[in-house]
């Protein structure tokens, strides 16, 4: 249970120091720009964030690919998002790919921005990204995949949060 709070604590710090961070992309749809957390453990527990644990998804390339959580939490005036993946084998490249985060629409769900980032040579990867363009009273939710490529082979994992309203 301390581990698990200390590892809160260590992801709710690197979003409170992160900056509005946003660069405009060419379509009208914002890129997300991502800061990493080397060597973090994954908890697979979070307070105050909405998100799908691995408990909640369907083993698909479990051999490999063995933890995808995705989270996030509004704050004042943002959305911050939390991204694990890990494998059971050293990837080559290990990330979350085409990471996007989405608002309701009276004709569906619109992505608003998006983006993806990933490590290299690693078991794991950690990364935080904070979208400052929510807009108080709109639905909003998370999509991405998570992927590792281990000797050649890239294994991936789809994955989708709850929506909520800012």
């Amino acid at each position: 249970m301390k581990k698990m709070k200390t590892y809160f604590f260590v992801v709710v710090f690197f979003i409170s120091m992160m900056q509005n961070q946003k660069v405009n992309a060419a379509d009208d749809m914002d890129k997300l720009v991502f800061n990493k957390i080397e060597n973090a453990e994954n908890t697979g527990s979070s307070i105050n964030m909405q998100g799908i644990k691995d408990s909640d998804l369907v083993s698909i390339n479990a051999i490999t690919l063995n933890s995808c959580n995705l989270y996030y939490s509004f704050s004042s005036n943002s959305m911050d998002i939390v991204i694990y993946t890990s494998a059971t084998a050293t990837a080559t490249e290990i990330g979350v790919e085409n990471l996007q985060i989405q608002v309701k629409t009276s004709s569906g769900w619109k992505s608003v921005a998006s983006g993806s980032d990933c490590s290299y040579n690693s078991l794991s990867y950690t990364g935080i990204v904070n979208y400052s363009g929510v807009v108080k009273g709109s639905e909003y939710r998370v999509v991405c995949t998570h992927y590792a490529i281990i000797n050649g082979t890239k294994y991936t994992r789809s994955n989708q949060t709850s929506a909520s309203v800012f």
